[in-house]
């Protein structure tokens, strides 16, 4: 069956030259050669179509039972999607949250007290993973779980701190910075910028202690204070999008009404046809390239609560943005006026750029 099947993989030349080689074969191993031509004119009928159906039949069964789970059970079904497709920066990632987002399912930012090595499911919510916090590593994502289930809950962001100073491989300034910028503390303390300013205090606080007995003493009888001062929104959301590759607990397109005044903006999954519109959203990717007319072009894919969409900015356009466009990074806001499109060439929708603003 090997020798058919690769003989398959090629020109029909190959299957002539493995005709002799199966006839032999059979006439080797004592089959009369009239019944030896009659099995092969069946197998090489059976190649025609045999496989494509087999395989056809095992996606049809795996898109049924995929649909069955994303229908009656879609919170564990997308817990399964996130743990399998989560990369930092993964615009796919990224595409899955806003689906997520659509059906009403609420994706929480991780927690110091209920988040582990993998997505998990609280009260019928999906709750993300220590491990998808950049510069974590899943060693020290155990430590936390191992002393959680050892000494209970962490009862505030000190606590925690000092319980985990104590332990074989104490978790670093920096290492604490990217926790609070990911929402681990949120439950426990909601101003990032507060924590941030006092967790060099609260690891110099932690040396003060011994552990003995199952027990925390203060030998020197310190006192620790939480630095007193108001978060920065749109710092928490930039170290929130670079600690996860997402932002969760808002959005700048939110916040826009100072830096657009009442011009009207289209959500993505609004937009029709031909019609005018400014949308306005995060740049998940930019794409610079050269015609064979040796014109310049991009492409930016950008999202918005909705959805995300593909815009293509043609040479002039290019030409007339270029210093603009140049200083285009990942998670910038661009307001886009323009209008959706369909490509000649390979009729799919992309939104067609006329004018652009990068609002920070």
């Amino acid at each position: 069956v090997e020798i058919i099947d690769d003989g398959y993989q090629g020109e029909g030349i190959a299957k002539i030259d493995n005709f002799p080689i199966f006839i032999q074969g059979a006439i080797k191993n004592k089959h009369s050669k009239q019944k030896a031509e009659l099995l092969f004119a069946d197998i090489e009928k059976f190649q025609d179509y045999g496989f494509p159906k087999a395989h056809s039949v095992a996606y049809t069964m795996i898109t049924t039972i995929m649909g069955y789970l994303k229908a009656y059970y879609p919170v564990e079904f997308y817990a399964s999607i996130l743990e399998a497709q989560y990369s930092k920066n993964d615009t796919k990632f990224s595409k899955y949250v806003n689906e997520i987002k659509k059906t009403g399912i609420k994706i929480k930012l991780p927690d110091i007290n209920l988040s582990g090595i993998n997505f998990d499911i609280f009260d019928n919510e999906l709750v993300m993973p220590l491990t998808s916090i950049d510069n974590i590593q899943s060693q020290q994502v155990q430590q936390i779980i191992d002393e959680r289930e050892l000494n209970g809950e962490f009862k505030d962001f000190l606590d925690f701190v000092v319980r985990m100073e104590r332990r074989d491989d104490p978790i670093s300034e920096n290492q604490i910075s990217k926790l609070i910028d990911a929402g681990c503390f949120d439950s426990l303390n909601p101003n990032r910028k507060s924590l941030k300013l006092s967790t060099l205090a609260a690891i110099r606080y932690s040396t003060t202690f011994r552990f003995q007995e199952g027990q925390l003493f203060n030998d020197f009888d310190l006192s620790f204070d939480y630095v007193k001062c108001e978060d920065d929104l749109d710092a928490r959301l930039e170290n929130e999008f670079n600690a996860l590759g997402v932002m969760l607990s808002d959005s700048p397109l939110n916040h826009l009404e100072e830096k657009i005044g009442n011009l009207e903006i289209t959500k993505i999954s609004d937009l029709i046809e031909n019609e005018k519109s400014n949308i306005a959203g995060n740049c998940l990717s930019l794409k610079k390239i050269q015609t064979k007319t040796k014109k310049s072009m991009a492409f930016i894919t950008l999202q918005d609560d909705t959805g995300e969409i593909d815009v293509t900015i043609f040479s002039d356009e290019y030409n007339e943005n270029v210093d603009l466009i140049n200083k285009i990074s990942k998670k910038d806001i661009l307001l886009i006026q323009g209008s959706l499109r369909k490509n000649n060439k390979n009729n799919e929708l992309s939104f067609v750029l006329e004018k652009i603003r990068n609002l920070g």
